[in-house]
């Protein structure tokens, strides 16, 4: 079930109208076998390999608590690897051993055919959510073996943590710190709901009047990039970038915003990152909850900062390296996160010579701070877009095609739709400024409600005249 659909809408307002019928255990056991039978609707069987994966490690969790051995721990991390692994990147391995040693035996059709006598089965399907939850899963046993959690979780508890259904398909990826200690309290208070209702509606507008309407418009010009001019290839890009922010941040709203109505704060995924002034600052604020993870159970143990400052940036460049294997098994998506790391290291060196040579001392003047300001946040968005080459490409040649055209101003086609996606383009920009506002929405009760239903009536409005028919949010393939 997609958020956005009416199956979806039933299914939350019968869940809605239970939970708080029913209090105590009942409530968490309840909200467990809700989030089951969500998973499930896309695959019975998945669901309960999902059920497993859980138990299996919640096994885990209650071996490392009675023994000093490091045996368990291993195996617990170690099978949701594999599990990962299997599921997800044993086709780019494949790949990898046929264009190293160039032989046949391992192309993927020949293991499929294979696969198929064996088993009836002609591919290895991609469980759905399944890096999410192996990094939940993955990041309470670290946690537990540093000794970071020192209260003990029933199954129940742990199994709501890790399946809590409307943070399961793509994030915000959760952590024992931002989770169990609400249980003990589900009350939301009048801020919640309207907050919450809010966040849905904006989630909304971003997913299905934005997102799903823009997707069409530009896809052709990553289908073949070398016909389009260099101007319609940059138009690509942007929109692209601003496709998935509607996208994802949408899906992270109407997931908050759930969340919040069953009397739960998921942490936030998005802080207008695309009025970053620099690169660092748009990885903080963009998929945050993925950038802390990678940061403490990645960066960290690779040594982090403390062993100077060659060893810090090519533990930063692993880092992203290894995020954007995160996200595909794909050639592309990991030279998508080793640019995006050098882009990193070459901002802090250029930051550690600037301020050795005193190149861009703090103006006094406001109108040149401004200036400096906007063009840092071009320049950073720029360096997104050159990203979103890679990151949508069809294949590595491709990718590079497409950022030769965007430099050398190619002459080709124009972009098609171009009206229709600078407009979209503003839309995305605006609803992505509104997040800067602190705690947005923050209304005074006697004007909440009332904004609420004004809102909502636009909202309702803006669906009626622009929803083209619900798609999938990208990060389920994730």
């Amino acid at each position: 079930m997609r958020f956005t659909t009416l199956s979806f809408l039933l299914f939350f307002l019968a869940v809605y109208i239970v939970y708080w019928t029913v209090t105590g255990r009942a409530r968490l056991i309840f909200i467990l076998a809700a989030s089951v039978l969500f998973y499930s609707t896309w695959s019975v069987g998945f669901g309960l390999h999902f059920v497993f994966m859980v138990a299996f490690t919640y096994a885990i969790v209650r071996w490392m608590r009675i023994t000093s051995s490091n045996v368990p721990f291993y195996i617990g991390v170690g099978l949701n690897l594999a599990n990962l692994f299997l599921f997800k990147y044993f086709y780019l391995f494949l790949e990898l051993l046929s264009d190293v040693s160039g032989s046949s035996i391992f192309d993927a059709l020949v293991f499929n055919k294979w696969l198929l006598a064996q088993t009836g089965y002609d591919s290895i399907i991609l469980p759905l959510a399944i890096s999410f939850y192996t990094f939940v899963l993955v990041a309470y046993l670290i946690d537990l073996r540093r000794g970071i959690i020192p209260e003990k979780h029933t199954f129940l508890e742990f199994s709501v943590f890790a399946m809590y259904f409307p943070h399961l398909v793509a994030g915000p990826i959760i952590r024992h710190s931002d989770f169990f200690f609400q249980l003990k309290d589900l009350h939301p208070e009048k801020q919640q709901i309207v907050r919450g209702m809010f966040l849905i509606l904006t989630g909304l507008v971003k997913k299905v009047a934005i997102a799903d309407n823009m997707l069409p418009l530009f896809s052709s010009i990553f289908q073949n990039p070398g016909s389009f001019s260099g101007p319609a290839n940059l138009l690509g890009t942007a929109s692209f970038s601003i496709w998935v922010y509607c996208d994802f941040s949408g899906y992270t709203d109407l997931a908050r915003g759930m969340s919040l109505l069953l009397g739960l704060e998921l942490p936030e995924n998005f802080k207008a990152p695309f009025l970053a002034k620099s690169v660092r600052e748009l990885w903080r604020n963009w998929h945050s909850t993925l950038g802390t993870w990678m940061r403490d159970y990645i960066y960290i143990p690779l040594g982090g900062s403390r062993r100077g400052e060659f060893r810090s940036q090519m533990n930063l460049l692993a880092t992203f390296t290894f995020g954007g294997l995160w996200h595909g098994a794909h050639y592309p998506y990991i030279l998508w996160g080793f640019f995006h790391g050098l882009m990193l290291v070459i901002e802090r060196y250029l930051e550690i010579a600037s301020d050795r040579l005193g190149i861009f001392n703090k103006s006094k003047s406001r109108f040149i701070t401004g200036l400096s300001d906007v063009l840092k946040i071009i320049v950073v968005f720029f360096v997104f877009m050159i990203g979103v080459a890679f990151f949508n490409a069809i294949n590595v040649k491709s990718a590079f095609v497409m950022i030769g055209q965007m430099f050398t101003f190619a002459k080709g086609m124009p972009a098609p739709n171009a009206e229709t996606l600078l407009l979209f383009l503003v839309a995305g920009m605006l609803l992505n400024g509104l997040q800067k506002v602190k705690n947005w929405p923050k209304l005074s009760d006697r004007t909440a409600f009332t904004l609420l239903f004004v809102y909502g009536f636009v909202v309702v409005y803006l669906l009626s005249k622009f929803a083209p028919g619900g798609k999938d949010f990208l990060y389920f393939q994730f």
